[in-house]
């Protein structure tokens, strides 16, 4: 029982570092429009290539671009063009200028945004009455290409995210000099320290837990305030003030997610999982081996030892931990509800019955293709109608 607690207190400390992790990369993310550069480039090297060899399109395009345009005004087109269909018009920020917090780009769109940009873009939207089923396939074709590339480009998303997290992992390991067969012998050997890091097992899940709720909140603060601020330009001279209000509102709630303090405040957040860590005499920090910077009482016993540590296996030992803290404190507080109920079984308790916490899958399910079909159908009616792009809902890429 003993070993199993040692294991469940590892996994726990393992699943409060991985926090960490998970903070620090969303942080990344934001500073770094990460999600929002990803799908520039799904966009302008995957999607607009295979589009534009739409005959249709290609040929409206070109007119809507000027007669035979040389290489360089053809590039310059469809640069903007991208930056038609990905640009936030109501920031007007381009995604060539380095953007500390909210971004000038959307991070994700709708098939009805993309659909609806490409026809006001490319000059489709002037053919609609006279090849309307000519119009109909090209963006029948265009829909699937978007939707085959948003899958791969989400995937792809996902397996560089888990390379930086790995990463990540391993620089706060080597930074926090957190050894993790030290910390398993420490639990080992000092059950009262193990029991006392499983009484805050639901603790430290619910902080795991509101560390990526908090972030998914934001972004979708953000969707929130960019839905407005459309609303506010479509409305009329009677609904204008009203929309106003709660576009300043919402905007005024997103700038306190957005102020350099409250991402201070997040990385203060990162420190006290550290020294909460350390305030219950975990072997982790400056002070142990090999850094042996001593703090009075708290100075780690090899420092200074006779017995000739070795530095290689120190080494190894901290890298494998950087990777485990690399997965991810969600996986590992999943592996715990695992241990947990085992460990309840064991002392003969009753074996809970709820599931583990799991994020969402991030690739989505793709949607049957007579439903795309569909969302084409009612962005050319639109048009065809004169009311053009309804104002088109934007989601988060990439979450």
């Amino acid at each position: 029982m003993e070993l199993l607690d040692a294991a469940l207190a590892l996994v726990l400390t393992l699943g409060a570092l991985g926090t960490i992790v998970t903070m620090l990369m969303e942080l990344i993310f934001r500073v770094f429009c990460i999600r929002a550069r990803f799908l520039k480039t799904m966009i302008q090297d995957y999607v607009l290539p295979e589009v534009l060899n739409i005959p249709i399109v290609k040929t409206a395009f070109a007119a809507a671009t000027g007669a035979a345009p040389t290489e360089e005004t053809a590039k310059a087109a469809e640069r903007k063009l991208v930056e038609a269909i990905i640009g936030n018009p109501a920031e007007k920020v381009s995604l060539e200028r380095r953007i500390i917090g909210p971004g000038g780009a959307y991070e994700r769109i709708t098939l009805e945004h993309f659909l609806s940009r490409l026809i006001e873009e490319t000059g489709l939207r002037g053919r609609i009455d006279t090849a309307r089923a000519e119009v109909r396939a090209a963006l029948v074709e265009s829909a699937r290409i978007f939707d085959k590339m948003s899958g791969a480009t989400v995937t792809s998303f996902a397996t560089r995210a888990r390379g930086w997290s790995l990463v990540i992992g391993i620089i706060l390991a080597f930074a926090a000099n957190v050894d993790g067969l030290r910390l398993f012998e420490t639990y080992r050997d000092s059950p009262e320290t193990a029991l006392a890091i499983i009484a805050d097992q639901d603790d430290l899940a619910a902080a795991d837990a509101a560390a990526t709720d908090s972030f998914r909140a934001a972004l979708a603060l953000e969707a929130e305030v960019r839905a407005l601020e459309e609303k506010y330009r479509s409305a009329n001279e009677t609904e204008k003030a009203a929309a106003r209000e709660a576009l300043v509102a919402k905007q005024q709630e997103l700038a306190k997610l957005a102020d350099p303090e409250a991402m201070r405040q997040l990385l203060a957040g990162s420190a006290d999982i550290l020294k909460n860590l350390q305030d219950r005499n975990l072997p982790i920090g400056w002070q142990q081996f090999p850094y042996c910077q001593k703090a009075g009482a708290a100075a780690d016993a090899l420092c200074g030892s006779d017995q000739g540590p070795d530095y290689v296996f120190w080494f190894f030992r901290v890298l494998v931990t950087g990777l485990l803290i690399g997965l991810g404190g969600p996986f590992w507080f999943d592996v715990a509800k695992r241990l947990a109920a085992v460990r309840t079984v064991i002392r003969g308790g009753k074996k809970d019955q709820t599931g583990p916490r799991t994020g969402e899958d991030p690739a989505g399910n793709a949607a049957p293709f007579s439903a795309i079909r569909n969302q084409v159908d009612g962005v050319i009616d639109a048009f065809a109608a004169g009311v053009g792009a309804r104002p088109a809902s934007v989601r988060r890429y990439l979450d």
